[in-house]
């Protein structure tokens, strides 16, 4: 028994050592609220069933970042019924630090007050109504960032400048009432090389309607756990004996 729960605390160790295994996941509710100078009020500026922002999940698998963003105004755009386009996605590297505080939705926060959004992903010209198409990360000092048109202190796409190349590539999907939005090289050293603890996000649809933001945050691995769980054990066992 002895050397059983000596392996069992050794395993701990090398996992405790080593780190988790490189997969997260987050999940960001809207209860943002954000700038409302354009007009807009409350959470939803407009009717909900066309422009509410529900969720925004960020997860990580290896050196991969999927953001899937959740809207009732995928599915009414994807049917021609919108007739503004989807916004793109902001990326903060260094957390999150809107304006304001949760208990009010930070209805104070915009631009010019909160988070300064280092990196947008574009999702390029999207009148013809694709449903996919490339994702280019790009640094907002290398182009110019349009604001929503109902709250207009708001970031909700990007344009960069002429000749100016991205930083990184990935793939863009609609199905139904989410935006999927997947970069093959976010972590990788050769690739982007960010955090996946310290990002934070912001998107809203051109039209500023509804805004969602948030940021990651860690979490143990599963995998970890049990096995700090298990080395647990282990210190138990050789302390009764």
């Amino acid at each position: 028994m002895r050397h059983a729960h000596q392996l069992l605390l050794g395993i701990t160790l090398g996992a405790l050592i080593l780190g988790p295994v490189p997969g997260r996941a987050i999940t960001i509710t809207d209860t943002y609220i954000g700038d409302t100078t354009g007009g807009g009020s409350g959470d939803v500026y407009g009717p909900p069933d066309e422009y509410d922002v529900i969720s925004m999940e960020a997860n990580r698998s290896g050196d991969a970042l999927e953001v899937i963003i959740k809207s009732n105004f995928f599915s009414d755009w994807s049917d021609g019924y919108n007739p503004y386009d989807p916004g793109d996605l902001f990326v903060s590297t260094n957390g999150w630090h809107p304006d304001g505080d949760s208990a009010t939705g930070y209805l104070t926060d915009n631009h010019l007050t909160g988070e300064e959004w280092e990196f947008a992903i574009d999702l390029g010209d999207l009148t013809s109504l694709p449903s996919s198409g490339t994702a280019l990360v790009y640094a907002t000092n290398q182009g110019t960032i349009a604001n929503g048109a109902e709250r207009t202190l708001q970031e909700a796409s990007f344009q960069p400048s002429n000749g100016v190349d991205g930083l990184a590539a990935g793939n863009w999907t609609i199905n139904s009432d989410l935006l999927t939005i997947t970069l093959p090289t976010a972590f990788a050293s050769n690739g982007l090389g960010w955090d996946f603890d310290t990002l934070a996000f912001h998107w809203t649809m051109t039209c500023g309607n509804d805004v969602i933001e948030g940021q990651t945050s860690p979490v143990p691995e599963p995998a970890s756990m049990l096995l700090f769980g298990a080395g647990l054990i282990g210190l138990a066992g050789l302390r009764r004996r």
